[in-house]
């Protein structure tokens, strides 16, 4: 619902993406109308317009490297 709404906005808002998880997939799944967000933000990091920031802190306590 949010996708088609957006698109007839004749500005375009700042879109943020929340998940708990990483998800990534090289596989096209999205519809034609689908948005794009321009932030993405999971606890292992934030990425903002292609542009990976990892949260460093997550990965130490964690144990993994990014």
């Amino acid at each position: 619902m949010y996708d088609r709404f957006f698109a007839s906005l004749k500005t375009k808002p700042l879109t943020v993406f929340v998940q708990l998880a990483k998800c990534y997939t090289k596989r096209h799944i999205t519809d034609d109308y689908d948005i794009e967000a321009d932030i993405y933000v999971t606890p292992e990091d934030i990425i903002v317009r292609g542009k990976q920031y990892v949260n460093r802190a997550y990965h130490r306590r964690c144990g993994s490297h990014g």
